[in-house]
């Protein structure tokens, strides 16, 4: 999968932006597909240390997180998206593909999941920021 190609096809529009954070291509493929689609502006990284480095050069409107990442879990993400003051007011969803404790991340979704219940918990945290 070419990132370059998939993260240069967002929309320039005024619709929110949603960072996938996402080592498993299928998923990210899939999730950038199914938000683009739905009308958001969609930019896609496969590793933790990426989410930071994109978010701080261009913070966006929400970041889906893979909890079991390759080198970082999404939750140590989270937490250090938390402690960023230019990060920590980004809502985020952390996806898990087995039950997952999570303290830190306030939204969770667990495989399987629909496009529907994707949709609805973008939306929602969207809505509550």
């Amino acid at each position: 999968m070419n990132l370059a190609r998939i993260n240069s096809m967002a929309s320039f529009s005024n619709h929110p932006t949603i960072l996938i954070v996402d080592s498993t291509p299928a998923r990210l493929r899939s999730l950038h597909q199914l938000l683009r689609g739905a009308g958001y502006r969609v930019r896609a990284v496969t590793s933790g240390v990426m989410a930071l480095t994109t978010a701080r050069s261009a913070p966006p409107d929400l970041v889906i997180f893979q909890f079991n990442l390759d080198s970082i879990t999404g939750d140590e993400v989270y937490e250090q998206f938390s402690e960023d003051t230019t990060l920590k007011h980004i809502p985020a969803i952390l996806l898990c593909d087995t039950p997952c404790h999570t303290n830190v991340a306030p939204a969770v979704l667990q495989w399987p999941f629909t496009p529907a219940d994707v949709l609805s918990l973008v939306s929602d945290q969207l809505d509550d920021t």
